[in-house]
């Protein structure tokens, strides 16, 4: 005889007249299919099946679970098995393959505690009598030929339901999870449930992929709250996975597991008063971002980050508040965010506009806690902070893994541990952090025009004693290409080198400079001219002059100790010459060599660029003059031992009418004629 379920109604629950007709529907489709023992495929509407037609009664004492599991199995894809009001005691596991709703009254209290849930809920067998591991099981759907197929006729959804755990065992005195998801399942979402005292994982995905988890509660669980892994300790785990207002609490293990999270995101989640950690994120990671989760009195780290492998995780606007409870006992060294891989280097993390607040229990007993806002262990890498506000009784940020690359407006404070008085940092600055051998910049760009600045630590290699990591300025050309780096200093000696010459403003080096009085070179400071030295007609003489920047030139300085006689009409001349001895610009000077005292000669406009020049002199006369020079002992010790293109002082042909058009530098001879002279 087929089984022929019942319409059941009550003063608590009355179905309404639109369910009886589809509920009739179905009943009748469901008596046939009873008796002919057929699969129901192709409905043509969704149905809505309630399990106290299939026999269900939630008077807390019968085994209900056989009529839930009528009333599933009975469902297909897109049907909806209604769980009314009512205390149902399960003895054995809710099977949940295909594509149905299981969909309770939608009474979900977010504190579960303080309602008891004494009124309606799903629960297990207690004493013993429940044979199985989770009060709901969610098992994969039958591949269907492709990767696309791989769920097909999947999908199911757990919505509004009360889980009250009642911290039983099983048979054998295992442990319950509340709800189960086995390794394969490809679309699963659970909305508006609250899971309450199971005594062991609150919500357990091992590898589930497509998941939707929405203002779910887990209060009070003897294992984790939320933990989606992978138990074969592989590399596997969430794919896909979307957790938004999940809120874990008083949980015996960890608040929320990411085991290998693969584009996962939780948004608004809580885990607070765990006895471990609020968040953790372990081995393989790529692309998990929570964006305003918190955590609270967590008894170890708010936010473990202890992946080994992938990319960084993304944490925005969350707020880690009074973790490291253990503390009250003795201080455990926990902090509010903390990135530490299991072993390896670790991918680091990302932490935009954080908080880490330091306070006690609820009721002000208890030690203040964490000790450190934000902490980094061994293996930690590319840890990014950008703005928040970090508190620890200890310090604010332990970076013991020296790795944290930190933006200014970054607010930074202790906590006395006793009185609770704060003491915020005065300084504000930013971290650039990278390997050693790598360069670390901070960059000056125009906008739309790309880089024209740069400040550099070298990726000069460290050795030792100081050495590597110096420090350059970094020029960049208009199309944003680097040109040269115009200063460097050596970390090792604190040598400071100028790759181009130093313009120095006013009397910054507590010396004259050319550039004090109008000039832009001089070969020496005037102060330093003795008397003059006798030329030669013919000769021409050189003396080098360093412009420090780029501008134009119209005079050149010079001038006679003794006058010369019978200067040699059209064949006297002051010039300039650049590094490569070409002259630039010249002037005659037949009226000067007849005088005495300093001489100015007017010249052509003549643009200059940083480095070297000489001016050259020319004169031809029956007596030449004896212009103004400084030393007069050695040629050699004038220049230093230097010569050719490294002379200061030197000659460079004779018999000469005129300043010749170019000069091979390499030929010039070191000369005792200590010259003054500058350019202006």
């Amino acid at each position: 005889m087929p089984f022929i379920p019942k319409v059941w109604s009550s003063s608590r629950y009355k179905a309404t007249t639109d369910e009886l007709n589809r509920m009739g529907a179905a009943l009748a489709t469901a008596s046939t299919d009873a008796a002919n023992a057929v699969a129901i495929v192709g409905a043509s509407s969704y149905r809505s099946l309630n399990v106290r037609s299939w026999g269900a009664t939630g008077d807390d004492v019968t085994d209900d679970a056989p009529a839930f599991q009528a009333a599933i199995n009975a469902a297909v894809q897109g049907d909806v098995v209604v769980v009314p009001p009512g205390r149902y005691r399960l003895a054995s596991p809710l099977t949940l393959t295909l594509g149905v709703t299981l969909q309770g009254a939608g009474w979900a209290p977010h504190f579960a505690p303080r309602t008891n849930m004494i009124g309606s809920y799903l629960r297990p067998a207690t004493g013993g009598a429940f044979v199985g591991t989770a009060l709901i099981q969610v098992n994969p759907a039958p591949v269907n030929d492709s990767y696309l197929d791989s769920a097909y006729g999947g999908g199911p959804r757990i919505e509004g339901l009360a889980i009250s755990g009642r911290n039983a065992t099983n048979s054998v005195g295992g442990t319950i999870a509340g709800i189960s998801v086995a390794n394969g399942v490809k679309d699963i979402a659970i909305n508006g449930t609250t899971i309450w005292q199971v005594s062991g994982v609150g919500v357990d995905m091992d590898r589930a992929a497509g998941i939707k988890m929405r203002n779910v509660v887990v209060s009070h669980c003897g294992g984790h709250g939320v933990r989606l892994w992978d138990s074969t300790g592989g590399t596997s785990g969430a794919v896909d996975a979307d957790l938004v207002e999940v809120y874990v609490q008083g949980s015996g293990g960890d608040g929320i597991i990411l085991n290998n999270p693969n584009a996962v995101m939780l948004t608004n989640c809580r885990s607070e008063w765990n006895t471990g950690y609020g968040y953790v994120v372990s081995g393989v990671c790529y692309n998990a971002v929570l964006t305003a989760c918190d955590t609270d009195r967590s008894g170890k780290d708010g936010f473990l980050l202890a992946h080994t492998s992938g990319s960084p995780v993304l944490l925005t606007n969350c707020l880690a508040k009074r973790d490291g409870r253990g503390d009250n006992v003795t201080p455990g060294g926990w902090a509010g965010y903390r990135i530490a891989p299991a072993s390896g280097t670790s991918p680091g993390a990302i932490l935009t506009g954080c908080y880490a607040d330091v306070a006690r229990d609820d009721n002000s007993s208890g030690l203040r806690s964490p000790e450190y806002g934000l902490y980094t262990g061994a293996g930690a890498n590319r840890v990014s902070v950008a703005g928040g506000h970090y508190l620890g009784t200890t310090a604010a940020i332990q970076d013991a893994a020296l790795v944290v690359a930190r933006a200014p407006g970054t607010n930074l404070g202790t906590v006395n541990v006793s009185t609770g008085s704060i003491t915020m940092s005065t300084s504000d600055r930013a971290v650039i952090v990278g390997n050693q051998g790598a360069a670390r910049e901070v960059l000056f760009n125009t906008r739309g025009g790309g880089i024209r600045w740069a400040t550099r630590v070298t990726g000069t290699s460290e050795s030792g004693s100081g050495a590597g990591s110096d420090f350059a300025v970094v020029r960049h050309s208009d199309a944003g290409a680097e040109i040269d780096s115009p200063l460097t200093i050596s970390r090792a000696t604190g040598d400071t080198v100028l790759s181009a010459s130093l313009d120095v403003v006013g009397h910054a080096l507590g010396v004259p400079t050319p550039r004090s009085v109008g000039l832009v070179a001089w070969s020496f400071d005037p102060a330093n001219v003795a008397q003059g030295k006798t030329t030669t007609s013919g000769t021409v003489y050189l003396v080098a002059v360093y412009a420090p920047r780029a501008t134009s030139i119209t005079k050149i300085l010079w001038g006679n100790f003794t006058a010369g006689s019978g200067a040699t009409a059209g064949q006297n001349f002051v010039g300039l010459y650049n590094s490569a001895g070409t002259l630039l610009v010249s002037a005659g000077v037949d009226a000067d060599v007849t005088t005495t005292g300093m001489r100015t000669t007017t010249v052509s406009s003549t643009a200059v660029t940083p480095g070297r020049y000489w001016v050259g002199f020319v004169f031809n006369a029956t007596t030449p003059p004896a212009p103004y020079r400084g030393g007069d002992l050695n040629a050699t010790l004038h220049n230093a031992g230097s010569a050719g293109s490294s002379t200061r002082f030197a000659t460079n042909g004779t018999s000469q009418t005129s300043l010749p058009a170019s000069i091979t530098t390499s030929s010039n001879t070191p000369s005792q004629h200590v010259l003054w002279a500058a350019i202006g």
